[in-house]
């Protein structure tokens, strides 16, 4: 069961990416007028700056993960209800589970981490250091 949920939580978080990055470069467009001067230079630029926009707006959605959950469905019933668009509220409801999924898996991974953290803390404080009167000299 773990394999599954784990290769759930890296589609999901590629899955986030990807729509992270649609959604910022239609944002940047939309906001601002785009006149290429370097053409190539400002499709990196965009692009870069699409990678940037969708990696910090994955993070925040993960570690923020029953708030991104609660605006999903919340999108997803003001789609239904102006649209009437069943198959697009459908995908925001699916897109709320995989980010529960998601949000779940790296919680209780972030909880794992920090107990066999505390394990290693509470390890290296039960070593002892042993010095002899004969290493003394060598440090003198």
């Amino acid at each position: 069961m773990p394999d599954i949920i784990s290769s759930i939580y890296s589609i999901s978080l590629f899955i986030y990416a990807i729509a992270y990055f649609i959604l910022g470069f239609i944002v940047y467009h939309r906001i601002f007028d785009v006149v290429y001067f370097d053409l190539g230079r400002g499709c990196m630029q965009e692009i870069i700056g699409c990678i940037f926009f969708s990696a910090i707006m994955t993070v925040i959605s993960i570690v923020f993960w029953p708030i991104a959950v609660v605006i999903l469905l919340v999108v997803a019933f003001v789609i239904y209800n102006k649209s009437k668009n069943v198959f697009l509220a459908a995908l925001f409801v699916i897109f709320a589970i995989f980010t529960t999924i998601t949000g779940i898996y790296a919680w209780k991974n972030g909880a794992d981490n920090n107990k066999s953290n505390n394990n290693s803390i509470q390890i290296r404080k039960t070593i002892t250091l042993y010095v002899y009167d004969d290493s003394i000299k060598y440090f003198v």
